[in-house]
């Protein structure tokens, strides 16, 4: 299927693009000028509207193009100016007079409803898809980074199958969804990894509690709003996007070559292997969109199919996606009903391969030959030391997703003003995930249980009932628009799978459980599981215009949840906001719009779970019976009647301004937000209680900060030339304010082994500390290093010993403040694009220099040597050296791009092609691969074990498991017909 689909695609692009006729064409001249100042607009847009044919006004103000047979109007635009489209005529002359205004008639997306960009009182951030990071972009989370202020999106290291972590204003929860809320077209609870990037047409982020509280229960993290393309009346259109990249190590850790750890030292085995290079591959990516569009009066349609292949750079890993999206809008009734169906579908197959492969890649004897003599893996043995190529090769850890989402809904105009709207969406996640370890395998006991077969299979369903009722009225100079509604979403989850070994042969891999000795025995460890919750809610909300000065919104959300306690398992979400726009009531010399917001909102937070309210039995639990405890199945946690939401009460004072003529634009937000009532697991005493875990609301913290977001709009504007700068600042704080019952202080966080399991002696990466900001990283101060090359601590507290008091806070895994700044060139019929991003004042602790930059009398593994590696240390234990500043800037992404002039052929609207480069260079003084923010720790991992839930109380940890951070060159085109 996916042969014939590329065959079909390229055939399609190749014969239309060599598709070669003389076609009627005229031109048009004219002016564009300032209406209030009759001056000349230098730079102003002209565009045949469906051809993506244009140009540019000279410095006079004047233009000429070329227009092709069948264009109907043009479309003349300016920054700062309200657009204006015109049928063509007779006349080849056509002027035009333009209106400041445009920007702040842009129409944003605010849940349940859109509203124009001056009557946004929350703070909600709009990104088209022209606005979008470019280049090789697998995931929507790509488009945004380093886009908003106040969202932060990293994924460490270049794992083709690696998730993206996302903060809005920092944390807003130390549970479960840490993360925004994403709606899709309307649909809350959506996955944005169903999404293909192509097919996005904008992203509205509410920021602030006003904005967000209208989605109650889950919106504390934020909100994100995905807008899909869909068609357009008047037009029809087929386009295909599609590129090819090429992926390569950025950066390798400091580790020895083989010459090097020679003359180290080092236990030469007489070889020299570059096992980068043997467990390495060409990280080959390449992606291709097909999308129809168009649609008439009555009916819009618009079709896509994307297909994506992406290689990682380690041998056995990368995933094959199949997306297909349909989006169809039929009006009836004299135009007073409108029905919209969207349909969205996914099936990805991934090869995850083995992240832990780059760490014994970079431990093992450089001079060791990959194979013995006899042909088979040289495999040492020993605690935590393998053969990274035997990993790669030898196993299996592959999966597959099938994901759905389709919605209709159905809006009709009861009274003019009025409409009422009902929809249906059904959302659905099939996940499968195998893994297999021969009878060969030294890894994960592959050798000794006579092959290791795992299976795992989840399903994830949600059905969405809503209906809205809106009226929009005008009274004098006042606007306002009433809305109400009800929602009710049910979701299901169940799963089930099993671990077995002893197996006779390899050939079925993971397909073969049934043959499994151990199945046959008792000994496998299967499980299974199914749970599920509801929502039920009615919301409300009032907008108000007055005059185009004055702005007020309110809203209220009411929503229950089964998950809770019986006596709280609704609550109550209120908002309110209002802006004031002093440009109105003042005139500013120089100043165009300036805008005063005030926001105040109260938002919840579901658990991660179903049940916690609920007293939990499991198997050789131990329970409390007649004085004393009973090994049975039994609770494992106890019931908890009062478990309640966790509310996110903030408020937000921010500033909309624009300046020159609206060449300079830009928003300034001041936030605090607390969050309180956390759902912790929190221990308890038995007696009285039967189990000794319960989970609890106990814990709270404050978060505040500052973010700025500006743009030079044509800091540079010649008839040639155009350059359009932008800078995103963002800094928060977040401050624990209650914790456990009991403990105003935590240290967590283990370092691992060999060696270094530092929580068994009572202390951690980090200290969780009431009044203190969280992320903060602790460690013994460096004092030295004595005669036997043992590192020597510092007393902080003068008692002679040195114990947990002596840990310090070394720095904070979260940046002081993070920036990004994006340049925008046009010249002639050129585009380049300059993406820079960075964060700044963050620690990271680097694992592998806390692990091996040591140089030990008897070198049997590779050891790391950075610039700041100290010679006469032998024998590792973390302490202060080993916490970095990783502050960085980097060039992010780089595009250049070339419109072809296709005016004298009707075939195509429009032809692009570009090159683009991603993570081109990085500025830091961090010795380690990638000193991107680590906002989450997965926590240690050795000898084959698997890594835990990632705990947000932890940030900065590098962990030696980072899959390495890759460099992008891409090459692409976009073509319109």
């Amino acid at each position: 299927m996916k042969k014939l689909f590329f065959k079909l695609t390229y055939s399609l692009v190749l014969a239309l693009l060599v598709a070669v006729s003389g076609f009627g064409q005229r031109t048009i001249t004219g002016t564009i000028t300032d209406a209030e100042t009759g001056e000349t607009l230098i730079g102003a847009n002209v565009l045949v509207v469906g051809f993506d044919v244009g140009t540019i006004t000279d410095i006079d103000g004047n233009y000429s193009l070329s227009v092709p047979e069948g264009a109907t109007s043009l479309q003349f635009s300016y920054t700062g100016y309200t657009s204006q489209t015109v049928t063509i005529g007779a006349s080849d002359v056509i002027d035009i007079v333009l209106s400041a205004g445009e920007l702040l008639e842009e129409i944003v997306v605010t849940g349940y409803g859109t509203q124009t960009k001056k009557e946004v009182t929350g703070s909600i951030v709009s990104v088209k898809s022209e606005d979008f990071n470019r280049g090789n972009v697998n995931s929507p989370q790509q488009l945004l980074q380093g886009k908003v202020a106040g969202l932060t999106i990293t994924r460490p290291g270049g794992d083709p199958n690696g998730s993206f972590g996302i903060r809005l204003r920092g944390l807003s929860t130390i549970g479960a969804q840490t993360e925004p809320l994403v709606i899709v077209d309307g649909v809350p609870g959506a996955s944005l990894s169903n999404i293909d990037p192509m097919d996005i047409e904008s992203i509205d982020v509410l920021k602030d509690g006003s904005a967000a509280a209208i989605y109650g229960t889950r919106g504390s993290s934020g909100v994100i709003l995905v807008t899909t393309k869909k068609g357009k009346k008047g037009t029809s259109k087929i386009e295909y996007n599609g590129y090819i990249a090429a992926e390569s190590i950025s950066k390798e850790p400091a580790f020895l070559s083989a010459a090097e750890f020679r003359e180290a030292g080092g236990i030469d085995a007489g070889g020299s292997t570059d096992w980068y290079d043997e467990i390495g591959q060409s990280g080959i990516t390449h992606s291709h969109n097909l999308s129809l569009s168009g649609g008439s009066e009555k009916t819009t349609y618009r079709a896509s199919m994307n297909f994506r292949d992406a290689r990682g750079i380690v041998v056995n890993t990368g995933f094959s996606q199949l997306n297909g999206s349909l989006a169809l809008t039929q009006k009836a009734l004299d135009d007073k009903l409108s029905v919209n169906v969207n349909f969205i579908t996914t099936n990805r197959k991934s090869d995850f391969g083995f992240s832990e492969a780059f760490r014994y890649a970079s431990i093992f004897n450089p001079t060791s030959s990959v194979f013995k003599e006899d042909g088979s893996y040289n495999e040492p043995g020993g605690f935590d030391v393998f053969n990274p190529v035997a990993m790669v090769e030898q196993n299996i850890n592959d999966g597959e997703r099938t994901q759905l989402l389709t919605n209709i809904a159905a809006t009709y105009e009861v009274i003019p003003g009025l409409k009422i709207m009902g929809s249906f969406a059904k959302q659905k996640n099939d996940f499968f995930r195998g893994e297999y370890y021969p009878r060969t395998a030294l890894y994960r006991q592959g050798q000794s249980r006579n092959g290791v077969a795992v299976r795992q299979t989840d399903i994830g369903k949600n059905d969405l009932y809503e209906t809205t009722a809106r009226y929009t009225g005008e009274s004098g100079n006042i606007i306002y628009t009433v809305l109400g509604g009800y929602s009710f979403q049910e979701f299901t989850f169940e799963g089930q799978g099993i671990t077995a070994g002893g197996f006779l042969l390899d050939n079925n891999t993971y397909n073969q459980i049934g043959a499994s000795a151990e199945v046959l025995t008792g000994l496998a460890t299967p499980f299974s599981y199914s749970n599920g919750y509801k929502l039920e809610a009615q919301f409300g909300r009032v907008n108000i215009n007055v005059d185009d000065t004055y702005f007020f919104s309110a809203s209220v959300r009411r929503e229950g949840s089964d998950r809770f306690g019986e006596g709280n398992k609704h609550g109550i979400f209120p908002a309110a906001s209002a802006g004031i726009d002093i440009s109105k009531l003042s005139e500013i010399s120089g100043v165009d719009n300036l805008k005063v917001r005030l926001g105040y909102g109260v938002t919840g937070n579901l658990p991660g779970q179903s049940f916690l309210a609920n007293s939990i039995f499991s198997p050789g639990a131990q329970f409390f019976y007649n004085g004393a405890f009973v090994p049975s199945y039994g609770p494992t946690t106890n019931a908890n009647p009062d478990l309640k939401w966790e509310t996110k009460t903030e408020i937000n004072l921010g500033i909309d301004f624009a300046l020159m003529d609206f060449k300079i634009t830009g928003t300034l937000d001041l936030f605090s937000r607390k969050t309180e009532d956390l759902i912790l697991f929190t221990r308890v005493p038995v007696p009285p209680n039967l189990a000794n875990f319960t989970w609890k609301n106990v814990a709270a913290f404050t978060t505040s900060g500052a973010e700025l977001a500006l743009t030079y709009n044509n800091l540079i504007g010649t008839e040639n030339l155009t350059y359009s700068p932008s800078l995103i600042f963002t800094t928060y704080n977040s401050v624990l304010d209650e914790y456990l019952e009991d403990t105003p202080s935590e240290f967590r966080t283990n370092l691992g082994a060999p060696g270094q399991n530092i929580t068994d002696a009572g202390v951690g990466l980090h200290l969780l500390e009431v009044g203190e900001p969280i992320g903060q990283i602790v460690a013994p101060n460096f004092a030295g290093v004595d005669e036997n090359g043992a590192y020597i601590f510092e007393d902080v507290n003068g008692d002679g010993a040195i114990d947990a008091a002596d840990w310090t806070v070394q720095g904070n895994g979260l940046p002081d403040f993070e920036l990004s700044l994006n340049n925008d060139f046009t010249f002639g019929d050129w585009d380049l694009n300059l993406f820079f991003r960075g964060a700044f004042g963050h620690k990271l602790v680097n694992t592998n220099r806390a692990f091996y930059e040591i140089n030990p009398d008897i070198k049997g593994a590779n050891i790391v040597r950075t610039d700041l590696a100290d010679p006469n240390v032998k024998t590792a234990s973390y302490n202060s050296v080993h916490v970095e500043d990783a502050s960085f800037i980097r060039l992010d992404n780089a595009s250049l791009g070339y419109n072809l002039d296709v005016s004298d052929n009707s075939n195509f609207q429009n032809v692009r092609l570009f090159i683009a480069g991603q993570n081109l260079f990085t500025i830091t003084g961090y010795t380690g691969v990638d000193p991107d923010v680590r906002l989450a720790d997965t926590g240690s991992v050795d000898n084959g074990g698997r890594t835990g839930g990632a705990d947000p109380l932890a940030p900065g940890v590098d962990r030696r498991n980072t899959y390495f951070l890759t460099r992008t060159l891409t090459f692409g085109v976009n073509v319109g017909f």
